[in-house]
């Protein structure tokens, strides 16, 4: 979760918005209060439920929605965010337990960018075939994640070695 600098500070923000006087603050009270430049005032003006031209918020408002943001814990995220967020992370958590959760390929940055003729030799294409030659399933598992990323970073070259072994097949079998 992002937290904002001005998160961090929110008790010392509420001790200088009691200094301040009643009624209302605009961008310049909250670029001085907050601590941040003018487009991120703004945001906080709108998000805290600033109205008019120029935006501005009542001080009290402002206050009592600092208060209720300590007290329900909403810092960073809104409520709809964080349902989202906590979801998905559920999703992600029913497959840590899965048989192959625990797959690891041995694998440094230079693979993520392998490229068709940086394939193993074990890798190749036959006409309508990928074929692989390894040692076991980490061994595949590590060419698959190549040949991913040969897609992935060179997918021209990957779809002519294709349709060009693709051609082939057809034209030995004679069509």
């Amino acid at each position: 979760m992002r937290t904002f600098s001005w998160e961090i500070n929110i008790a010392a923000i509420l001790e200088g918005l009691k200094k301040m006087p009643p009624g209302p603050l605009d961008r310049g009270d909250v670029e001085l209060l907050f601590g941040v430049q003018s487009r991120r005032a703004l945001q906080l003006l709108h998000r805290f439920g600033g109205t008019g031209s120029p935006v501005a918020i009542d001080r009290d408002r402002l206050e009592a929605r600092l208060v209720e943001m300590i007290r329900t814990g909403e810092l960073g995220i809104s409520a709809e965010r964080r349902v989202t967020l906590e979801s998905k992370l559920e999703d992600l958590r029913k497959f840590r337990g899965a048989p192959f959760a625990d797959v690891r390929v041995p694998l440094g940055r230079a693979a993520f960018g392998c490229r068709l003729d940086s394939l193993p030799a074990a890798v190749h294409f036959e006409p309508g075939q990928l074929v692989i030659e390894h040692d076991g399933a980490e061994d595949l598992a590590t060419k698959l994640f190549l040949v991913a990323q040969a897609f992935l970073n060179d997918l021209p070259a990957v779809s002519d070695r294709v349709e060009g072994a693709r051609r082939e097949g057809v034209m030995a079998a004679g069509g």
